[in-house]
């Protein structure tokens, strides 16, 4: 699942090795509603994020491609807390690690509260439908999840030198 992932996140990437930049554009409202119907919703540009979760990001942080990029990193991760069998620590376990380097990275970015707060809100953006809820309960009871991590820049799977602001 993870490999899976990651090959979606490597198609999606420039020659600089950061993927493109996002399309502005709102979603078709039908697109929004249809995301609600199931456990991972629509991504049609397969590139890992769920796209009434992309449009919430880039409309809400236009200003600022870097964090879109450790916002999608997060996104991604939870999306990932999605597929974990019920039955799979070790992958329920390296989930957990690539959920927790996706913090270190928004924390990083959006040092204090701020990331904190960026954090709680693609939270519940994320987990917005009953089923979404119940099986990251069911996740977090498999590894049960402690603290949050620590800043890290080093946690950003992205160059943020190649990237503007």
């Amino acid at each position: 699942m993870l490999l899976a992932l990651s090959v979606l996140s490597l198609a999606s990437a420039c020659d600089d090795g950061n993927p493109a930049p996002p399309d502005m554009g709102a979603p078709p409202q039908q697109h929004v509603e249809k995301d609600n119907l199931s456990l991972l919703g629509l991504d049609e540009d397969h590139d890992g994020v769920r796209d009434d979760v992309q449009h919430y990001i880039d409309s809400r942080y236009p200003n600022s491609y870097r964090l879109r990029m450790a916002m999608y990193a997060r996104v991604r991760a939870l999306q990932a807390i999605l597929l974990v069998p019920r039955d799979n620590l070790a992958e329920a376990l390296a989930v957990q690690q690539q959920d927790r380097r996706a913090l270190q990275c928004l924390f990083y970015l959006s040092p204090g509260q701020g990331g904190h707060q960026i954090a709680e809100e693609l939270f519940a953006q994320y987990l917005n439908i009953p089923v979404r809820q119940k099986r990251y309960g069911r996740y977090e009871r498999q590894v049960e999840t402690l603290d949050l991590p620590e800043a890290d820049e080093a946690a950003c799977d992205f160059n943020l030198k190649n990237l503007p602001n």
